[in-house]
């Protein structure tokens, strides 16, 4: 069967605001007992059985694919990642390396579908974030229905809530829930992530204002830098050392320009992580889009930040008695 003699299915999904593509089509071929994803992708153009990269692919038929499980066109291409360059995507407006979007494994919130959430945000796709914006638990890939666990893909589809294995609700998993005095500080990063672009503003209202307007891809890769360099300290449980981590980068942010003064760099962290976060953080002013701000206050024509890999760097030719000043405060923490 070619694409263009493909049927619609019987029963549609209905598009979750923030779902996943991958979850939405898994969930359709689910309802309309698919018992795996290639029955319909390759039909859509995809090339791979066992690759389900239809949020990436240069290769998916938007059309073909709307049409069959009975969606508008726009709610396909709004939960697309589209292709900034040989090596970035694009999630949600943030410029991120297509390594940090997992097309593999299903991560899942055992809290959030629990609770009755029983779709796969979209946000549950992004290594970096390592808890769930809807059930603030540790994401979890794993059904515990056989000794070594059941890794949750995207080949078989039995509901985005249910185990690919066994067929157990995901829901009666023990989920590891993130503290609750961390709470406060990843409302940020669950912000600046989310699809809503009025939500994504909550986000950058929680910064100081002369941050307030710096580019979100700035601020992502920046708050993850801090967050892979820091170290957590004690008190947490293991499995919550990264969302820890997270959180004192969410909070260094907020209490800019002074919030990262008491943090120390981790001794597992890679080299030169820490020394380039401190350095980005102390000069992330110099960012910021002169839009609504002072029309004489100085003009910064010389600075930009630039993406590479997964380090970033602030370029700028002047720096300011202000910014060296701060450099030289953040500076102290370097090891």
């Amino acid at each position: 069967m070619t694409s263009d003699r493909l049927r619609q299915f019987r029963r549609a999904a209905a598009p979750v605001p923030g779902e996943s593509l991958r979850g939405l089509v898994a969930d359709t071929c689910a309802i309309n007992r698919m018992p795996n994803s290639w029955g319909l992708l390759q039909h859509v153009g995809m090339l791979h059985r066992n690759r389900v990269d239809i949020a990436e692919s240069l290769h998916l038929d938007v059309d073909c694919l709307a049409a069959a499980i009975r969606v508008d066109r726009d709610e396909v291409v709004s939960r697309r990642y589209p292709a900034d360059g040989p090596t970035h995507r694009t999630f949600n407006g943030i410029k991120m390396l297509k390594t940090k979007i997992d097309c593999r494994f299903r991560r899942f919130s055992p809290a959030a579908i629990a609770s009755g959430n029983l779709y796969h945000p979209a946000t549950h796709e992004l290594r970096d974030l390592p808890f769930s914006t809807i059930g603030w638990d540790i994401l979890q890939d794993k059904c515990p229905c056989t000794e070594k666990g059941v890794r949750q893909g995207w080949t078989r589809v039995n509901g985005t809530a249910w185990c690919d294995s066994c067929g157990g609700r995901l829901g009666r998993i023990s989920p590891v829930m993130v503290p609750d005095q961390l709470h406060a500080s990843l409302q940020l990063i669950a912000k600046l992530v989310d699809p809503d672009p009025v939500v994504q503003r909550f986000a950058m209202d929680m910064l100081p204002r002369p941050i307030q307007s710096i580019d979100r891809t700035l601020l992502y890769d920046n708050m993850m830098l801090i967050a892979r360099g820091v170290d957590a300290g004690r008190g947490m449980p293991p499995q919550s050392d990264e969302v820890a981590r997270l959180a004192l980068a969410c909070e260094s942010l907020i209490q800019w320009p002074d919030g990262i003064k008491s943090m120390v760099a981790s001794d597992a962290a890679p080299a030169g992580v820490w020394h380039r976060a401190l350095r980005n953080y102390a000069v992330l002013d110099t960012c910021a889009s002169d839009l609504g701000e002072d029309p004489n206050a100085p003009q910064h024509h010389h600075t930009s930040y630039v993406p590479q890999g997964t380090y970033g760097l602030i370029r700028t030719r002047l720096l300011s008695a202000k910014a060296a000043s701060r450099l030289t405060g953040v500076e102290t923490n370097l090891r």
